[in-house]
């Protein structure tokens, strides 16, 4: 397991899971979502997760906000979970290559396109 530190709104948010097994984007714990103030905000009942002891319901609170990893700079949608995850996964990573390097424990993303990453989806399906 990876984790990388990562920057929004100029606020270090530590510790995020390099998720490359999480289809979604960037989480981080909802008890940093009073830190940032967005003109695009959302609010989801998730109740996707699920697992050999059952579903979890996550509240999600989703703003649209200034992102920083390394060097890249991006305006994306933040999922903030009641769930406490702080992962960052295959909807924001597939507009790289990644490159490991366990050697010297660090990890390169090369954009792959210049084009804006997407938007968050309004649906998510629930059992």
């Amino acid at each position: 397991m990876h984790l990388i530190d990562i920057v929004i709104e100029e606020e270090i948010i530590k510790d995020v899971i390099f998720d490359l097994g999480y289809n979604g984007g960037l989480v981080v714990p909802k008890k940093y979502a009073s830190k940032f103030q967005s003109d695009k905000t959302q609010l989801f009942i998730d109740q996707s997760t699920s697992g050999i002891f059952g579903s979890n319901r996550d509240t999600m609170v989703v703003k649209e906000l200034k992102v920083k990893i390394s060097d890249f700079n991006t305006t994306i949608p933040v999922q903030f979970s009641s769930l406490k995850k702080a992962l960052i996964g295959n909807d924001f990573l597939e507009h790289f290559t990644i490159y490991l390097n366990n050697e010297d424990d660090k990890i390169i993303l090369e954009p792959i396109t210049s084009d804006q990453l997407e938007k968050n989806r309004n649906f998510v399906v629930g059992i």
